[in-house]
């Protein structure tokens, strides 16, 4: 019998839950700053524009890479994790680079983090970015008929949140959600929340689990297999929701490793293709 997140002591939550915690900031630290270095090297191979503004906040911007110059291609969006509250954009260039090689185009989103912002402000503003595609994307150089989403840990919730209603008339294909937390209630006691400032009611809102599942679009949900089980859970609910989408618990894979990984395995990048 699987254990409910609910039912555990708040410290145990801590671990299970938070992947700093989990992994060990030493470990985490040597991570982001492999981020950064894997995307400062693939950057100067791909044509780019950075910093492209699709709303009010200070970071509401996005960074677009094309498989060409000058070919329209249809964009694939990657919102990055850190749970509403930490990173950014610039260092997760590097997880787009198989779907650039794929020929898409990648569009790399920011948005306004916790505390400054909420989690319901932080998913207005992925709407009005899928807004800002659907109105300005053809300009920027993206065939924007449709859209495949991909997200990691927060930035999976915050994908799966769009999957439900983006916020703009855009065909969603597909979407990768990679090791996300979808109930945000989870950290209602935890020390994370300091910072996101999580109430009930908004978690409920927010709640990527309660929400109608999207038909139509193909669904890859993975996971890191070195992950806490109850984190691991949290992904496998999320795919039972769709028949006929696909889970995996990557091997020897953690939460922040598995970035490492292509998002998409060789042959599902097919199944996904422009």
């Amino acid at each position: 019998m699987t254990t409910r997140w609910q039912d555990l002591a708040v410290a145990e939550r801590e671990r299970q839950f938070n992947p700093r915690v989990a992994v060990g900031h030493d470990r985490v630290e040597a991570y982001l700053a492999e981020y950064a270095e894997r995307s400062a090297a693939m950057r100067p191979n791909w044509p780019a524009t950075f910093d492209i503004r699709y709303g009010e906040g200070p970071k509401a911007t996005f960074d677009i890479f094309l498989p060409a110059a000058g070919t329209p291609a249809v964009p694939f969006v990657f919102i990055h994790g850190g749970y509403w509250r930490a990173l950014d954009k610039h260092e997760h260039h590097f997880v787009v680079e198989p779907a650039l090689q794929a020929g898409f185009a990648a569009v790399v989103v920011n948005y306004d983090l916790c505390p400054a912002n909420t989690l319901d402000g932080i998913v207005a503003q992925m709407r009005a970015c899928m807004a800002f595609l659907a109105g300005e994307g053809a300009g920027l150089g993206l065939a924007v008929d449709a859209v495949h989403l991909a997200g990691h840990s927060a930035g999976a919730h915050l994908a799966a949140m769009l999957l439900h209603d983006a916020g703009a008339d855009l065909a969603i294909a597909s979407a990768v959600l990679a090791s996300g937390i979808y109930e945000p209630a989870v950290i209602l006691e935890l020390t994370i929340n300091a910072d996101v400032r999580l109430m009930p009611d908004m978690a409920a809102r927010n709640d990527a689990l309660r929400l109608p599942p999207r038909p139509g679009p193909v669904i890859d949900v993975t996971v890191g297999a070195e992950e806490p089980s109850g984190w691991i859970a949290q992904s496998r609910a999320y795919a039972e929701r769709y028949a006929e989408g696909r889970f995996e618990a990557v091997a020897g894979a953690d939460h922040f490793s598995l970035l490492f990984q292509p998002l998409l395995p060789p042959q599902r990048w097919s199944v996904v293709a422009p």
